[in-house]
């Protein structure tokens, strides 16, 4: 019995021990952290300082990660095209809203946050991305069209129709229009 207690004492000693030498390397890390309440950086928040572009500003400013989406109706033919890329010319990097309209007069801007831009124009022309997927002599071959409907240029593809399902045969044969390149490589592709 007696050696039954001192085993219970000495693990609720050694339990009470571990405890408290957790709690206080809590408490000591804790207190490590904090120099004036200021972190210490770590090596990945230097390496993250040393390797961007600080914007010193609590207004929405855009930066080497924003997005920059182009958007452009084409009003002969009544298409949009679109592009997205993140921002990359050192000229519209730390911009406010009011800064990038002065840059952009001639554009809308749909959208201003931190993360996104979009802008907007529409102009008087035709998009010349109007395409024709058509057979010719059992290859799959794209023509570009005109806005007058007139075949500007040819490319043959090296895909061969007689190996595509007869569906895809049939639709070849009468021609497939296509308005963007971004639909063609897309049709392209599936059939590749």
């Amino acid at each position: 019995m007696k050696k039954t207690i001192f085993i219970v004492c000495l693990l609720i000693l050694i339990v009470a021990f571990f405890l408290g030498l957790y709690l206080y390397k809590i408490n000591t890390i804790d207190n490590n952290l904090k120099i004036g309440e200021e972190l210490i950086e770590d090596e990945c928040t230097k390496f993250e300082e040393q390797n961007s572009i600080k914007v010193n500003s609590s207004e929405n400013k855009t930066s080497i990660n924003t997005k920059l989406t182009i958007k452009i109706l084409y009003k002969e033919c009544n298409h949009i095209k679109e592009t997205t890329e993140l921002i990359t010319d050192e000229s519209l990097i730390n911009l406010t809203e009011e800064e990038f309209r002065n840059k952009y007069k001639e554009w809308d801007v749909q959208k201003f946050t931190l993360s996104e831009i979009v802008i907007y124009k529409e102009v008087d022309d035709f998009c010349n991305e109007h395409y024709k997927i058509q057979d010719k002599d059992g290859y799959i071959t794209v023509y570009q069209i005109d806005k007058a409907g007139n075949v500007i240029s040819e490319k043959q593809t090296n895909i061969a129709i007689e190996y595509l399902t007869n569906d895809d045969i049939e639709k070849i044969k009468k021609g497939i229009i296509v308005y963007s390149t971004k639909e063609l490589n897309k049709i392209i592709e599936d059939y590749e």
